[in-house]
């Protein structure tokens, strides 16, 4: 395998042979491939089933700083949830291969269909699932231009 300048990544990894990558140019597919081994490469990321992150967030408000805390669990490859709690109230919001749902304190919710196809655009823009997709070429991907400084 050719090796990317002073990096030492390489270029092609064997998981990833010559358009794979669907509607990809070379400099594309070159992104790609060292985003998948900067991971740990694409048996890793295949590997993982479930992804776990906590945050604990302050809001400056003009009562005074509110504190939330919040658990994202993302289950691959199609599942997640994110369990919520600001100022002593707690929602979760859950989403499972297409069906969404939310519980607050009113109750448990179907949500409306726009809610449920931004829960399934969030796992469509997963890093891991992006990565895999695109390492496969089921997922399409390409460069945008250049922008420049003032872009």
């Amino acid at each position: 395998m050719e090796a990317c300048g002073p990096c030492r990544v390489p270029r092609r990894p064997a998981y990833a042979p010559q358009g794979a990558v669907a509607g990809a140019d070379s400099r594309a597919r070159d992104v790609i491939d060292r985003a998948v081994v900067a991971k740990g490469g694409l048996a890793t990321l295949k590997g993982v089933r479930t992804l776990v992150a906590e945050a604990t967030t302050t809001f400056q408000t003009p009562q005074g700083p509110v504190s939330s805390s919040s658990t994202s669990t993302v289950a691959y490859p199609d599942r997640m949830r994110v369990d919520g709690k600001v100022a002593n109230v707690s929602v979760v919001q859950a989403y499972n291969a297409g069906t969404a749902w939310v519980s607050d304190p009113s109750g448990v919710h179907d949500v409306p269909a726009e809610m449920g196809e931004g829960f399934a655009d969030s796992m469509r823009r997963d890093l891991i699932t992006l990565l895999v997709g695109a390492a496969q070429g089921t997922t399409p991907v390409g460069l945008l231009p250049e922008e420049g400084a003032e872009g």
